[in-house]
């Protein structure tokens, strides 16, 4: 019966009812389509894995809030997009962070008075910024550059979703942005 049923007849059986059986027959109609498309752009078999699982991990818990979806299969895909981009994202600002640690180490781990009080005054500012933020967004930050976790591993944690991590983050390192010497911009960011 389900694997008769159209896309459309599928979501809406799964969003109305939350049937396990539909929910299985969208997940074995589409993972082979969505992993590949997955692998394509991370040429990571088990990021892409790990990606496309969390897209029907999100289907799951979303149930009723899908009614409203024309296409499942552009959802679908573009959901797997989505996901795939923000890990770019990621991947980019951590890289920043590493340059900028390895920058920091190298250019001020001498003993020079000069590059003690630069390097101190630097901490500071980062660390009195970081103080000033909201409860919820320092611990975001901390978990992200303390902790190394992903923006998917802050948002289980802190009970958010992905989104706002990716926003909260952001905004941290804006306000950090226009608070940081430009040569230490330049590297950052």
């Amino acid at each position: 019966m389900y694997r008769k049923m159209t896309d459309g007849e599928l979501l809406c059986q799964f969003a109305e009812c939350k049937d396990i059986r539909a929910f299985r027959e969208i997940y074995d109609r589409f993972w082979p389509v969505l992993y590949s498309h997955a692998k394509s752009m991370l040429d990571d078999t088990d990021l892409a894995s790990d990606v496309v699982q969390d897209v029907f991990m999100r289907i799951w818990d979303k149930g009723r809030e899908l009614k409203d979806v024309k296409s499942l299969s552009g959802y679908l895909y573009s959901t797997v997009t989505h996901k795939v981009l923000d890990h770019f994202d990621h991947q980019k600002v951590w890289e920043k962070y590493q340059r900028f640690q390895q920058y920091t180490i190298l250019h001020f781990s001498s003993h020079s008075a000069h590059e003690e009080v630069i390097a101190k005054e630097l901490k500071q500012i980062i660390e009195s910024e970081v103080r000033q933020l909201p409860p919820k967004m320092r611990e975001a930050f901390e978990l992200s550059r303390e902790q190394e976790l992903s923006y998917k591993e802050i948002a289980s944690r802190m009970g958010a979703s992905e989104e706002t991590i990716r926003k909260q983050i952001h905004t941290v390192l804006k306000r950090l942005r226009s608070r940081l010497p430009p040569f230490i911009i330049f590297l950052l960011f």
